[in-house]
């Protein structure tokens, strides 16, 4: 008789999908077919507005499949809980916010530009994360705050946030007006970041926002005080 041959173990898929935002998402296993990525997506939309509406801990996964249109087995098909929901939706927004910033530290694009329109769009860009959106990024900042490696991965994007928009400021550090512009440049954007961490956290759990400012009138006022600290006449 002839030898049998072992049959060949097939591969794992890796735990990574595409979705929408950019890039490969490391946090949800690979959907087989279009109507599962599609149903993927609309859990993640669902889950994201349904959050932003009432932050994460009133959220049911009953309420998440019943807004995408799918079921609570669709969705632990995709999840094993809220937790590794959660963590996709950070690393989507991530890749959104990524994406933004690539477009925004170019410095060719700023070359006839003045370098208070460039730190006006930094903002914008910035606070697009947080305007309407203050429970999402806290839910964000507390899911991170509970796990290390979250932590990790979140203090190693935030570097790099600096790192971009410091690179950018620095092609033009001639026109700032301080001792070490190197320094105030990274202390200036270490600064925006803290206050928009610290508008997500304090207005999901008090209600209230810093000096009853909207998120536009915050955005303007951090504008003027960045222009001011660094030396840059505004537009």
């Amino acid at each position: 008789m002839p030898e049998s041959k072992r049959a060949k173990r097939p591969k794992k898929a890796k735990s990574s999908k595409k979705t929408g935002g950019g890039g490969t998402l490391r946090t949800v296993a690979r959907p087989k077919q279009a109507r599962s990525e599609e149903t993927l997506e609309r859990l993640l939309d669902a889950a994201e507005a349904l959050i932003i509406d009432k932050g994460l801990a009133n959220v049911s996964i009953a309420a998440i499949a019943r807004k995408a249109g799918s079921s609570v087995g669709g969705f632990y098909a995709r999840f094993k809980d809220k937790d590794e929901l959660l963590r996709t939706l950070h690393e989507r927004e991530q890749r959104r916010f990524q994406a933004s910033m690539g477009a925004l530290v170019d410095p060719e694009s700023w070359a006839e530009q003045p370098l208070a329109t460039m730190i006006e769009r930094a903002l914008q860009i910035f606070f697009a994360r947080l305007e309407g959106r203050q429970k999402l990024a806290a839910a964000f900042l507390e899911g991170a705050a509970r796990n290390p490696e979250r932590w990790a991965h979140a203090v190693e994007f935030r570097r790099m946030v600096v790192d971009s928009f410091g690179k950018l400021l620095a092609t033009r550090q001639d026109e700032i007006d301080h001792p070490d512009p190197e320094r105030a440049i990274r202390f200036a954007i270490h600064q925006v970041l803290a206050i928009v961490d610290q508008r997500a956290l304090f207005t999901h759990v008090s209600g209230s926002t810093a000096n009853d400012l909207s998120d536009a009138e915050l955005r303007d006022e951090l504008t003027r005080s960045l222009c001011r600290y660094l030396g840059v006449e505004l537009s």
